[in-house]
């Protein structure tokens, strides 16, 4: 199904660029009567495009959002208040990369140049330096459960936080498995920004009061924190969502499973047009989300 996704996506993506190449050609040598079938076919390839993300979601798409994410909280830091980096889904798995191909001590490890590339930030990409940044997230596939999930590292407090919409599709020990090289590889990191040496737990390191450095706690959140799903194929927008939450720092209450067909609504249409404007609060008795450039209106 995923290749046939897949297909379909490029299929209507190469239609939808010729024919809006074709009418902007009709619009400049004003051939009227062609224009109106020109946009009607603009809006149907639009369509199906927007289409493809409804029912193909996968890791274009989660990087996608966090892409759109990291432009929305440079252009809107009083919006999305918490001061956090999005990575994109390929970042922990290349930074797991050549912590598992070095073999000498880690704690004298020198990170390749591409990874520091990261954490000093890479302007083209919106991914600020990590310098005074309090929150690093991303979103982690669990290979044997084919399951996603977001994942928060918190600096100060020295801890890797999990969200996850089927707590009970990963036993706990197998999401520690996880987790545990994550929580090594970016306490090492960390240190090795130098970007907080005054940190709880890199300053005694720091002084030699500790001899080595300690791996960042996790673990994950309630039922009660994060509402749980009771079906399948939305765990990718239940992590972003989470993530987007998290940012604006508002409540998870209402990333469940009635919601989701509406944010998958508002995200495709985010992509599509590259909305970065975000939805507002107005209400009293229920809780409508507004978006300025977007024609759904949604009531929780």
């Amino acid at each position: 199904m995923r290749c046939v996704c897949d297909y379909y996506s490029v299929i209507c993506v190469f239609v939808a660029t010729y024919v809006r190449l074709l009418c902007d050609v009709c619009a400049t040598f004003e051939i009227i009567l062609v224009i109106g079938l020109c946009d009607f076919m603009r809006y149907l390839c639009d369509f199906y495009a927007i289409s493809v993300l409804l029912f193909s979601f996968g890791i274009q798409q989660i990087d996608a959002m966090a892409h759109l994410l990291r432009r929305r909280r440079t252009l809107y830091p009083e919006v999305y208040t918490r001061k956090g980096v999005v990575l994109d889904t390929s970042a922990p798995q290349f930074f797991s990369m050549f912590w598992n191909m070095y073999e000498g001590d880690k704690s004298k490890m020198k990170w390749d140049e591409g990874v520091m590339n990261y954490v000093q930030g890479i302007p083209h990409r919106y991914l600020p330096c990590w310098e005074k940044q309090e929150y690093i997230y991303f979103v982690l596939h669990l290979p044997k459960e084919r399951h996603w999930v977001a994942v928060e590292v918190d600096i100060e407090n020295w801890e890797i936080i999990v969200y996850d919409s089927d707590i009970g599709g990963t036993v706990e020990a197998r999401m520690e498995s996880y987790l545990k090289p994550y929580s090594e590889l970016f306490a090492n990191l960390i240190r090795a920004s130098g970007y907080f040496p005054y940190n709880n737990y890199v300053h005694p390191v720091e002084l030699g009061d500790l001899s080595q450095l300690l791996p960042l706690h996790y673990r994950r959140v309630t039922s009660e924190v994060a509402p749980q799903t009771n079906s399948s194929g939305n765990c990718g927008m239940y992590a972003m969502e989470h993530i987007e939450h998290l940012m604006l720092e508002r409540s998870l209450e209402h990333v469940h499973d009635d919601n989701m067909l509406t944010f998958r609504h508002r995200w495709c249409v985010d992509l599509f047009y590259q909305n970065l404007t975000w939805w507002f609060f107005v209400g009293f008795s229920n809780v409508i989300l507004i978006h300025i450039n977007s024609p759904f209106v949604i009531v929780l």
